[in-house]
C-alpha cells in the first residue's frame, strides 16, 4: 500500500507540473506594452529600462545637484522624448552618445529632441544634467536638532 501510495503521489507531483506550467516566450517582454490611448506621443515610443540618479548637496547653498542616466528601449521609431521635472529643479544638460542634443522647457516636462531618429527595438540611454533649490520643509519628518544652515 506505501509503494502504490508513493508511486500514485509521485504521478502527481509530476503531472501537476505540467499542466501548470506557463508558456515561456523568446520575445522581449519590453514588447508587451500597453500604452493608454491618450498618453502624449513624447511618452509613446519609448520603455524605461533603468535609471541611475547621482545627486550631490550643497547645504551651504541649499542646493541640489546631480546626473540622471536613464536606460530605455524604443518600442516604435522616434526623436522627441518628453521627461516630466518640477520647479525648483531644471535641467542643464542632456547628453546622448557623448554629445549634448536639445532640449527645451515645456511647462513641467522638458521636451529631448534627438539629432536623428531612434529606430524600434533599439537600446539607448541618455544622461541628464539637473540642479535645483528644493524647499525647506516645513515639517520634516525627522528633527535631529541639528540646523543644516550652521554646518
Amino acid at each position: 500500500m506505501n509503494v502504490k501510495h508513493s508511486v500514485l503521489t509521485s504521478l502527481l507531483l509530476v503531472f501537476s507540473t505540467l499542466i501548470l506550467a506557463q508558456k515561456v516566450s523568446n520575445r522581449p517582454h519590453v514588447y508587451d506594452e500597453n500604452v493608454p490611448i491618450n498618453t502624449a506621443e513624447e511618452y509613446k515610443w519609448w520603455n524605461l529600462l533603468h535609471y541611475s540618479i547621482d545627486i550631490t548637496p550643497d547645504y551651504d547653498n541649499r542646493l541640489v545637484s546631480g546626473t540622471n542616466v536613464i536606460e530605455f528601449c524604443s518600442l516604435e521609431t522616434g526623436s522627441v522624448l518628453r521627461i516630466d521635472l518640477q520647479e525648483p529643479m531644471v535641467i542643464t544638460k542632456v547628453t546622448w552618445r557623448n554629445s549634448s542634443i536639445e532640449f527645451k522647457k515645456q511647462n513641467d516636462a522638458y521636451i529631448i529632441i534627438f539629432p536623428k531618429k531612434i529606430v524600434k527595438g533599439k537600446t539607448e540611454a541618455i544622461t541628464i544634467t539637473f540642479k535645483g533649490h528644493p524647499p525647506v520643509a516645513l515639517n520634516p519628518p525627522f528633527d535631529s536638532g541639528w540646523d543644516m544652515g550652521d554646518r
